[in-house]
């Protein structure tokens, strides 16, 4: 919009004016005018592995192993292509996950965590849940981690060393070690076989016993630390 000036000539409204006046801007000063976005931190292939793992199996065991890799994709954070960059195929990255899954070195860092000054049962308990929570996992990824129809050139997913937390389970038996016929690490061949044998879907009716209920069990047996003195039956040794 304009006005008259005295002269009659047009005069330009003065926000209008500005607006004429004012030079184009090139991209590059309007780019540097723009806050700057932090860039993440760059990941080792090493570690871009391992966060596309964990979100891969987070995946697999919501909905097995039917997964595309758009979705591990997307649930990793990354480009679909990123993906291929450190695995040669979906089915490595399967592999790696699953790998992940029975790799026990997380519940050995777990268990290496409960304090010690606990009393006996409950650090026992808190063992066992974290056992409880391993098992039902691996119950769920069993049925298609089964190496008879694993795909020929698959790694075995059961690493080497995967019975070594019971070493760590026997360290929580070590202090009150003088209250049992066992060694340590037979109770803790015990409290394993009770935890597995109470949590896996295969051997369970109902709902899986409580990690008190499998605590009880194995240091007191069925009748319980309260259980009275009993004659032994004839022919037969003392029932409990």
């Amino acid at each position: 919009m304009t006005t008259q000036t005295a002269a009659g000539g047009p005069e330009l409204r003065s926000d209008v004016a500005d607006q004429v006046d004012r030079k184009p801007r090139s991209s590059r000063a309007i780019r540097a005018e723009q806050p700057k976005q932090q860039r993440a931190v760059a990941l080792t292939p090493d570690e871009r592995r391992e966060a596309i793992a964990v979100s891969t199996l987070a995946l697999i065991l919501e909905h097995g192993p039917a997964v595309t890799t758009r979705e591990i994709a997307e649930a990793a954070g990354v480009a679909e292509g990123t993906i291929f960059r450190v695995f040669p195929d979906k089915e490595s990255v399967i592999n790696a996950a699953l790998v992940r899954a029975f790799d026990p070195a997380a519940l050995r860092t777990a268990i290496s965590e409960i304090d010690r000054k606990l009393p006996l049962a409950a650090r026992l308990e808190a063992a066992v849940e974290l056992m409880q929570m391993r098992v039902t996992r691996i119950f769920q990824l069993m049925s298609f981690a089964d190496e008879k129809s694993a795909v020929p050139g698959r790694p075995s997913i059961i690493p080497p060393g995967a019975h070594q937390y019971l070493a760590d389970l026997a360290e929580l038996f070590e202090p009150d070690a003088d209250k049992f016929d066992m060694s340590p690490l037979g109770c803790a061949h015990l409290l394993r076989a009770v935890t597995f044998g109470s949590t896996h879907p295969l051997f369970v009716q109902g709902a899986p016993l409580s990690a008190a209920e499998i605590v009880r069990a194995t240091l007191h047996g069925a009748c319980g630390p309260s259980a009275p003195e009993t004659e032994p039956s004839e022919g037969g040794d003392a029932s409990c």
